[in-house]
């Protein structure tokens, strides 16, 4: 559902029938949401489930009148309260990275203008699907590619501590500085080292395994920029 939308008071905007797009995920969207008077603000719902991913992503902000920042950006549960921190921006854009959602519901993107602030902007709401699987340390190649913003990778294998590892990734089309943040956490959660770039090569290692259990490498994209890159893992 999308369309041009003139907010008289606030704007309770609920997208019933999400349609799929051709990147492979789900994305809703409200194109030209017009702030006719300070104050108001809008909210866009969709039913949401435990475990689902969702990620916002606000662009063409032309928001004027009261200076920095111009708008606030946040997710809320069923019950009301806000899930993770708001994000806010003083530019055009503002992403609200990927949430996982922990309560079954209603849930809402909601989009606050600013003190004086009136305009146009757009926001879409993309329901976030990660790649999760196995990798060998043979160093034979695989591949991520994230289809909406803020898709993570994760990449799980069996290690042995005093094990040597190494991560090297090809081949990045993520643009931004950094790109994206690869790194390489422990069985128990906690990050053992990490690395990001800003150009399509980075290596992270090589690393010297403390403990035994099955690890992830973590790839991290930043912001709102989707892509593909090519990754391996070696000894």
């Amino acid at each position: 559902e999308c369309g041009r939308q003139s907010v008289v008071g606030d704007f309770d905007g609920r997208f019933t029938g999400e349609r799929a797009v051709g990147d492979g995920g789900q994305r809703v969207e409200r194109d030209d949401m017009v702030f006719a008077q300070p104050g108001q603000n809008a909210r866009l719902s969709f039913t949401g489930a435990v475990g689902q991913r969702i990620s916002a992503y606000l662009t063409a902000s032309n928001l004027t009148g009261a200076g920095c920042p111009a708008v606030v950006l946040s997710l809320v549960r069923p019950d009301g309260s806000t899930l993770g921190s708001p994000v806010s921006t003083c530019t055009v854009t503002a992403f609200l990275d990927a949430q996982t959602l922990d309560e079954a519901g209603t849930w809402t993107v909601v989009i606050d203008p600013q003190g004086a602030n009136s305009g146009t902007l757009t926001v879409r709401v993309y329901k976030v699907v990660d790649a999760v699987r196995a990798i060998s340390p043979t160093g034979t190649l695989d591949s991520f590619t994230a289809l909406q913003p803020g898709a993570n990778g994760r990449y799980h294998f069996a290690g042995t501590a005093t094990q040597t590892r190494r991560v090297t990734i090809s081949y990045s089309t993520f643009s931004g500085c950094p790109a994206i943040v690869v790194s390489l956490v422990r069985p128990n959660g906690t990050t053992f080292s990490t690395n990001s770039t800003c150009s399509a090569n980075l290596v992270l290692g090589p690393n010297v395994l403390d403990t035994t259990g099955t690890w992830t490498v973590f790839v991290d994209p930043q912001g709102p920029t989707t892509g593909t890159l090519v990754i391996k893992l070696t000894s």
